[in-house]
């Protein structure tokens, strides 16, 4: 395994050890968490007060995003939107996930608490599945 170097924007950003084509010297858990506040701050105004991520099993790890609203009526709106997946690839990239072994899937849902009340007795957890 080999370091890169490579040249952003007149800057130089040095990688630690490759595998492939990822990157491994960055924690993708920490680049979700920074892109959560990304998204929080990017699509508040649309209702958006939780940030859920499923990440796949083998490499590359895959990550889609889930965006969930408080109502049924703010999950509908927010899924006619446009924009939805360049906002979660732009806030993954800009937290660093290019740095890590995993990549944007570029799939972003949309639920409701209601729906998760309703349908999965409050737990995101089996919503998510």
């Amino acid at each position: 395994m080999g370091s890169s170097t490579c040249e952003a924007l007149g800057t130089r950003q040095t990688h630690g050890p490759v595998v492939g084509p990822y990157h491994l010297d960055v924690d993708k858990w920490a680049v979700l968490e920074d892109a959560e506040s990304r998204l929080l701050a990017a699509l508040g105004d649309a209702g958006v007060e939780r940030i859920e991520y499923v990440v796949g099993f083998v490499e590359p790890y895959t990550v889609s995003v889930w965006l969930g609203t408080a109502t049924d009526a703010q999950r509908e709106l927010l899924a006619e939107r446009e924009g939805r997946r360049e906002k979660g690839s732009d806030a993954l990239r800009a937290a660093g996930i290019e740095g890590t072994d995993a990549v944007f899937s570029d799939v972003v849902v949309v639920q409701s608490q209601e729906t998760v009340d309703r349908d999965y007795r409050g737990n995101w957890f089996y919503a998510l599945r």
